[in-house]
């Protein structure tokens, strides 16, 4: 049930939406009420409403749970009748979760909370409180936006933290026309957010929960024993175990002095304010970052012929966003995120030496000198330098400061309280105007601002005052006068300076504190404030300092989520994957690593060397290795090397390895000494086994011992089915059905104690290599699930396997392959291999030419084969 509370009594019909029957009977009572408010007392048309309301659901409340019938007893209070101040709405009620803010933020965490209730946790109700009508956008990406894109590339943007491209999807499907925008406008991200919000509530009344949005704003917080009330402006009260705040942004003004003057503008947002500035006149903006470049093309696009000059601490404008190369070795921030967090102190020292030594590497000291960072150049020069950059690509330390975004809050939380005061007191200027890089669209109209001489950027002190008449900033050169001031400083951090009476209420009560580096003080994982309050977004900064991108948002969103379901926190896991040269274990790969990465994990993926040397005899066994492994390996991986085909539904581990920035490493053996050094190294938690052909020895085993694990995906059903070719031998016995068995790596092969089995059936009209594309998926959903278990802590029971029921299947011998003939079972059907190569590892145009190289693969071998057998004495 989605019930939307207006404030507005005469919107109340067309705001209440409700599918169930207790939903219907609510309308119905507010539609007899719109007819009887002007004519019946306050108290008699409130006994009216209770009356119908008692008839129509008393049955539904007579066999609900408690906690039901207590919601359902909303108690209306005075009816909105011509002599009320107030609304129909002064109800009290009850909610299992409140969440203060109807923004992105707000948006990101009813998302996730409906998410824990498809995953089988138990919530009744929802509140969504949002003072604004318009529910979702919040101001960032409202109408008060329009004429200005994102900031952030569309593919980070999507709400559900499990899933960055969720945004790009949805304009392909909503509106295609911007599908391939890299920034698309501001508002279309306030649409999409309203679009999420909306299927959320839809599924919230599949799933029987009461989703409410109130249009309203919290005035205060009380506790009230184990509960919270939450106050509203207009006098409703909602009782609840759990409230977030979702506040969004709070814009900093620094000159409150100027406050009231005319021609002062703080906060620049919304922007259309400023359209009353006569197209004439002189403007100084305060702040030389995103706000300000924003202001300023608004400006200019709605006709503005008069000055602009940028005043600021550092004078500088930020980088310019090009097109990098992805940062191949991602993976080294996270075990620089792991060095800080098992180490005492100098944690600031360690995470600046090492990104200075990674963009070193990358860029190798050919465009980027870190000696230079702070080296103040002309504003000009710097910036159309920075523009020639980012349109030849030559920005490669950006994909490097890009890759810190999931990790940094980590190094951030390892800091001291003084190193972090010394970050934001000597490196926060430089570290934002590095991060915060715009895209080359404006970046280009900026500059036709500047050289046409309409835009200046000057350093100052920012002592400004209003004489009366102009606006005067005192700088080094000399005092710039203007008619307008607008400030553009950014955000507002300081927990006692920020325009919210609910947050200072909280302060002066002690519900929540301060943090000394920013915001209110939260839970590192579970952003809790207090024991009944959880905090996202902006007020965060203290704790988490990167909270300005919707990612991490959405990553916090989740957190917050399992906190209030009761879920145990996720872990980020670094997890070695040692994978065997055959087909399939490849493609688990692929579908493995995207969704374990979203999920905030770092794989590492290693190749053992095929130890298998023997040359098979019989036609069948080498046709089988050739598709399973020689197509793979000796062609495909090599003819696409580690650029990815366009919508290609898989990629190759070296494409997986350039693509998301994880090591991929071959390996001759696994039990070599050093190896054990690498797994130290980064951090390694678990390993997973993959068709490796390789046996760990004892020293690896040990290695992974409790708290770590090291598993095995075994195809097959143990104990039954151990050794290799369990699927064909599955098929000659006429199983009825065919999976993967999850075990323990004990010194023994496929003996260890078993967590997971689970199985499919066996299509016999197809070769069972054919068939095996239709079963790993089981396989990597089993893998997916045993690596949540492992980061949220769960327990993970394993049986001893049944060695009576056990047996070791080798190599099949040519009796066995006989025996399989004549039942009718096919190892392989090449074109159904074909098939599934060029649909995995290809996409759109690169089908062909992949198709073309498999084709002239497959034709080759069949002919060496043929000249192979001619060439034999008994031919």
């Amino acid at each position: 049930m989605t019930w939307r509370l207006s404030r507005h009594p005469k919107n109340i019909s067309q705001n209440i939406i409700g599918l169930s029957s207790l939903d219907m009977v609510f309308s119905e009572a507010i539609r007899f009420l719109g007819h009887t408010a002007l004519r019946y007392p306050a108290r008699r048309a409130q006994r009216s409403l209770y009356s119908i309301w008692s008839r129509r659901i008393g049955h539904e409340l007579n066999s609900s749970k408690p906690y039901s019938r207590q919601l359902a007893k909303i108690q209306m209070s005075t009816i909105g009748v011509e002599n009320t101040k107030k609304s129909l709405y002064d109800v009290s009620f009850l909610s299992d979760v409140v969440v203060i803010g109807g923004g992105a933020c707000g948006v990101a965490v009813v998302t996730q909370l409906i998410e824990r209730v498809k995953q089988g946790r138990m919530l009744r109700s929802i509140t969504l409180v949002e003072k604004s009508k318009k529910i979702g956008p919040g101001l960032a990406y409202s109408d008060a936006c329009v004429g200005t894109i994102l900031n952030m590339h569309a593919s980070t943007m999507g709400i559900y933290a499990d899933d960055p491209e969720h945004f790009t999807r949805w304009m392909g499907k909503h509106l295609p026309s911007l599908k391939d925008m890299s920034f698309p406008p501001r508002h279309i991200y306030g649409i999409y957010l309203s679009s999420v919000l909306d299927s959320v509530g839809k599924d919230a009344t599949q799933l029987g929960v009461v989703f409410r949005v109130v249009d309203d704003e919290t005035a205060d917080l009380n506790p009230v024993d184990a509960h919270l009330d939450v106050i509203l402006a207009r006098g409703t009260k909602i009782q609840t175990p759990s409230v977030v705040l979702a506040f969004g942004n709070f814009l900093a003004t620094v000159h409150q002095e100027l406050v009231g003057s005319p021609g002062f503008f703080s906060p620049a947002w919304p922007l259309d304010r400023l359209r009353v500035i006569p197209s004439g006149a002189s403007v100084s903006i305060l702040g030389s970052g995103l706000t300000a470049i924003d202001v300023a093309i608004f400006l200019a696009e709605n006709g503005h012929k008069g000055s602009i000059t940028f005043v600021s601490r550092n004078g500088r404008l930020p980088k310019v966003q090009g097109i990098a190369s992805p940062y191949q070795r991602r993976y080294i921030l996270h075990s620089l995120a792991r060095d800080v967090e098992t180490s005492e102190g100098g944690a600031l020292g360690k995470v600046i030496s090492t990104i200075k030594r990674e963009i070193e590497i990358l860029d190798g000291n050919k465009h980027y000198k870190w000696s230079k960072i702070k080296v103040l150049q002309d504003p000009l020069e710097e910036f159309r330098a920075d523009i020639t950059s980012a349109e030849n690509g030559l920005v490669s330390w950006q994909s490097i400061i890009k890759a810190t975004a999931p990790v940094i809050e980590r190094y951030w939380n390892c800091m001291t309280l003084m190193e972090k005061e010394n970050f934001l007191r000597e490196h926060m200027s430089i570290w934002l105007t590095y991060r915060h890089a715009i895209p080359l669209e404006n970046a280009r109209k900026i500059l036709a601002l500047m050289e046409k001489g309409q835009l200046r950027v000057v350093r100052s002190a920012v002592k400004t005052r209003w004489d009366g008449h102009h606006f005067s900033v005192a700088t080094t050169g000399g005092d710039i006068l203007s008619e307008y001031f607008i400030e553009a400083a950014g955000q507002e951090y300081n927990s006692h300076m920020i325009e919210s009476p609910l947050v200072k209420r909280l302060l002066t009560k002690g519900i929540v504190n301060s943090h000394p580096a920013g915001g209110i003080s939260v839970n590192f994982s579970t952003l809790l404030a207090s024991k009944s309050i959880h905090v996202i977004g902006s007020m965060t900064r203290g704790t988490h300092f990167y909270t300005n991108a919707i990612d991490r948002n959405a990553a916090h969103a989740s957190r917050i989520a399992d906190s209030i379901t009761a879920s145990p926190p996720r872990r980020p896991l670094h997890l070695a994957f040692f994978v065997g040269s055959d087909l399939f274990s490849h493609l688990m790969v692929s579908k493995l690593v995207p969704r374990l990465v979203a999920q905030g994990h770092t794989p590492f993926i290693f190749l053992p060397e095929d130890k298998v040397k023997r040359k098979a005899t019989s036609p069948e066994l080498r046709e089988l290795g050739f598709f399973e492994r020689q197509l793979l390996q000796d062609q495909i991986i090599p003819f696409l090397r580690s650029s990815p085909s366009g919508g290609a539904a898989c990629l190759t581990v070296d494409q997986i390895g350039a693509h998301y920035g994880l090591l991929v490493q071959r390996l001759k053996s696994v039990n070599d000494p050093s190896f054990l050094d690498t797994l130290s190294e980064h951090h390694i938690d678990a390993g997973f086994s993959l068709r490796c052909y390789q046996r760990f020895g004892k020293n690896i085993i040990n290695h992974f011992a409790a708290p770590r694990a090291l598993l095995n995906l075994h195809p097959g059903t143990l104990p039954s089915y151990r050794g290799v070719m369990t699927a064909v031998r599955a098929m000659i016995n006429k199983e009825p059905t065919f999976g993967y068995s999850l075990h323990h790596i004990s010194s023994s092969y496929d003996s260890g104690p078993v967590l997971d089995i689970r199985t499919a059936p066996i299509d016999y009209q197809k070769s069972m290599l054919h068939y095996m594309g239709d079963v790993y998926p089981i396989g990597v959903e089993m893998v997916l699930d045993a690596v949540e278990n492992l980061a949220r802590g769960k327990d993970m029971p394993a049986v001893e396997q049944d060695e009576a029921r056990s047996r070791y299947y080798t190599f099949p011998t040519e009796e066995e392959l006989e025996v399989m003939r004549q039942k009718g079972v096919r190892l392989v059907d090449a074109g159904a291999v074909e098939e599934v190569l060029v649909g995995s590892f290809a996409g759109g145009e690169g089908r062909d030419a992949l198709r073309r190289l498999v084709r002239a693969a497959v034709r080759k071998w069949y002919d060496s084969q043929v000249t192979e057998a001619a060439t034999q004495p008994n031919a």
